[in-house]
C-alpha cells in the first residue's frame, strides 16, 4: 500500500530521480517544487519524523536522502509522511 501511495505522490510531484540501495533511499525534487520549499521548515518537519534524513541543494533541486537502518520500519513509512508535507 505504501509503495502505491509513494508512486502516486512521486508522479504528482514529477519526481523522476529515485535511487535506492541497501543503506540509502534518495529522491530529487524538480526545480519548480524546490523553489517553493523553505529549506529550514522542511528540515524541521523531517527531523520530527526521523533523524535519518539528510538534504542536498544542487542545481536548484532539493535532494532528500534517507539512511536505512536495520531493525527500523520500512523506509517508505518515513518518506511518505514527508512527501505529504511537501505536497
Amino acid at each position: 500500500m505504501y509503495e502505491e501511495w509513494f508512486d502516486s505522490m512521486a508522479k504528482s510531484c514529477n519526481i523522476t530521480r529515485v535511487l535506492q540501495n541497501e543503506r540509502l533511499f534518495e529522491i530529487t525534487l524538480p526545480k519548480n517544487i524546490s523553489r517553493e520549499i523553505k529549506g529550514d521548515l522542511l528540515f524541521i518537519e523531517a527531523m520530527q519524523i526521523s533523524p535519518n534524513f539528510k538534504f542536498k541543494y544542487m542545481n536548484e533541486c532539493i535532494t532528500i536522502q534517507f539512511f536505512i537502518k536495520k531493525g527500523d520500519k520500512h523506509f517508505l513509512y518515513y518518506i511518505v509522511p514527508l512527501l505529504e508535507k511537501i505536497i
